[in-house]
């Protein structure tokens, strides 16, 4: 018999594509998998009743196990609720409004299956859908965490399936972070686990959405995740090759933000700070033209 795969989908005030999510699931081609909805809105909220009437048939039907926090905490602790739940010996998240492609998690799992346990788990490509729709084509397996502070690969939490031990060793989610916290566990991750792509093809589709991009922390707020981050990894990074670069990279975030912002002279501060670590390169440049062009028209 095949191994249970826990799948769980966090969702928190949008349950308007939380049904898409959820079908994804049903139709894998891998089926011996249990889905745990996490609802974050809190209990009696406006949210939470249009989330539950939203999923009720699912709930009836005992197609989901579906469990409200009493208030609302944040994704993290939603994926530790979910985790506490969970039976399955591999685990896999999916965020409210992204999408499984069919054979995500048989391909997913089968690779894990043929992998030692120094493999904690498996990464895919994703599509992204939206005003961009572009494919983020990674090709890399293994301890990527250098890779993934200098932007050389990007994955999300959907992009996962991990063993369920790994959660176990690393006691899941770090509630205190806001922000960044796909980083976070990933840091922690990659201290004990490589992580395998089991093929190029594209195993997820993540939508834009007005309110994601809306909800984007502003630059004051960033700032302080920022600093947050770096200060809780610093030794991880001090030690990986191109720790300059890494720092460089995630101050110049928080310089095209303040372009963004039109907050001109804290913008110049923050570069100087990247600039301090590495050189602006070539892209750097045409980012910062780009941002400073479109502050200007705003």
């Amino acid at each position: 018999m095949s191994e249970l795969v826990s799948v769980i989908v966090p969702t928190y005030s949008r349950p308007i594509n939380l049904l898409r999510a959820i079908n994804s699931i049903l139709h894998q081609t891998y089926k011996n998998i249990e889905i745990i909805v996490v609802d974050d809105n809190g209990i009696g909220s406006k949210e939470q009743l249009e989330t539950q009437n939203v999923l009720s048939e699912y709930i009836k039907n005992k197609k989901i196990t579906y469990i409200p926090h009493e208030v609302n905490l944040n994704g993290s602790a939603a994926r530790n609720t979910g985790l506490k739940f969970a039976k399955g010996k591999y685990i896999a998240f999916l965020d409210d409004d992204d999408q499984f492609v069919d054979k995500k998690i048989e391909i997913q799992v089968l690779a894990l299956k043929s992998l030692d346990e120094s493999w904690g788990g498996c990464y895919c490509n994703t599509n992204l859908v939206g005003k961009l729709n572009i494919t983020l084509c990674n090709e890399k397996s293994g301890n990527l965490a250098e890779d993934l502070l200098l932007g050389n690969v990007r994955f999300n939490t959907s992009s996962l399936l991990l063993r369920k031990e790994v959660f176990d060793n690393l006691n899941g989610f770090d509630v205190s972070f806001e922000r960044h916290q796909d980083w976070e566990f990933m840091m922690r991750y990659f201290r004990r686990y490589k992580i395998f792509l089991p093929t190029s093809l594209p195993l997820l589709n993540k939508f834009s959405s007005r309110m994601s991009s809306s909800n984007l922390p502003n630059s004051e707020k960033l700032i302080l995740i920022k600093e947050k981050f770096l200060n809780t990894f610093e030794s991880d990074i001090r030690a990986l090759e191109n720790a300059n670069k890494i720092y460089h990279e995630q101050w110049m975030q928080i310089v095209l933000l303040l372009l963004c912002e039109k907050k001109y002279k804290l913008c110049y501060e923050y570069l100087q700070k990247s600039i301090k670590y590495s050189p602006l390169t070539v892209r750097d440049f045409k980012l910062l033209f780009k941002y400073a062009l479109l502050s200007l028209l705003k």
